[in-house]
């Protein structure tokens, strides 16, 4: 008896030992790994605990929305050629409707007439002294003409003549001729003729007549073709039948020179002294200024 109690218990020891080397053995578990006893559970030491991967996601009812892009990331990823938060948007004002870009027209110097009636006009005149591009002295003068129409004005046989103050008769400035077989001159529509005395330096389309025109006062005309008068100017002292309702000022012959000129270029009236203002910057062939 002792010898097979002693064989017995050799036996369990052995056992024991491999048991312990391979795993933990609950009681009520058998080699092959099948519950025999509910509740018993055999856990492998050597195996990683796996709990935290096959756990479901607590679901507490909130749900889970895609993270939003802040505004840097969403203008990063934003197209080439849209706008981005902050960015100015040139041709968009702030209600969205389009802003087109500055269009720089060509803007006439006068608006021109288009009326059956239209006709040359006397613009622009200066009776001394200096200084227009370095003139001076009494001859320092210039009678402008100008197209305010919106057709050119044949001028063939046209005359830019003079009155004294108190003048009954006229004084031949300028007489616009036509060459022999040629086509009679014309001034295109917006367009400038100037005519200055000797002492004159500025821009110029012809030679004035000697003689000139007093500073105090006179009366410059223009005629067409059969001697009709087509526009004049009576100023200063002058009393003359140049005079169109009533006298304008005299730009008299002060350095820097002046000029008798219309306001704007083109502007009649009838009446000279509504027409023409005293401007202290002639300009000979351009728009006039006060």
């Amino acid at each position: 008896m002792r010898t097979a109690t002693a064989s017995v218990l050799i036996l369990t020891l052995l056992f024991t030992g491999c048991s312990e080397e391979e795993g933990t053995t609950v009681p009520g578990v058998t080699d092959s790994g099948v519950d025999s006893s509910p509740g018993d559970v055999t856990v492998d030491s050597n195996k990683p605990d796996t709990a935290a991967e096959t756990t479901p996601p607590k679901d507490d009812g909130v749900e889970t929305t895609p993270d939003v892009l802040a505004d840097s990331d969403a203008a990063a990823d934003a197209p080439p050629d849209a706008p981005t938060d902050g960015d100015a948007v040139a041709d968009v004002t702030d209600s969205g409707s389009e802003v087109l870009p500055d269009v720089v027209a060509d803007v006439p110097e006068v608006i021109l007439d288009g009326s059956t009636g239209c006709h040359l006009v006397i613009n622009e005149l200066q009776t001394g002294s200096g200084t227009i591009d370095g003139g001076s002295g009494a001859t320092n003068e210039f009678v402008e003409i100008f197209n305010p129409c919106t057709s050119a004005i044949s001028v063939g046989g046209y005359t830019v003549v003079y009155r004294s103050a108190t003048g009954t008769s006229d004084v031949v400035m300028y007489t616009f001729g036509t060459p022999d077989g040629g086509t009679a001159p014309s001034i295109a529509a917006g367009g400038y003729f100037v005519i200055g005395n000797t002492a004159y330096s500025g821009p110029r389309d012809g030679d004035m007549a000697s003689g000139g025109m007093a500073a105090a006062g006179g009366g410059v005309g223009l005629r067409d073709g059969t001697a009709a008068l087509v526009d004049s100017v009576g100023y200063g002292t002058a009393t003359n039948a140049f005079i169109e309702t009533t006298v304008a000022a005299a730009p008299g012959d002060t350095s820097p020179a002046k000029s008798l000129a219309r306001i704007p270029s083109g502007t009649d009236t009838g009446d000279n002294s509504k027409d023409f203002k005293v401007s202290t910057t002639p300009t000979p062939k351009a728009v006039n200024v006060p």
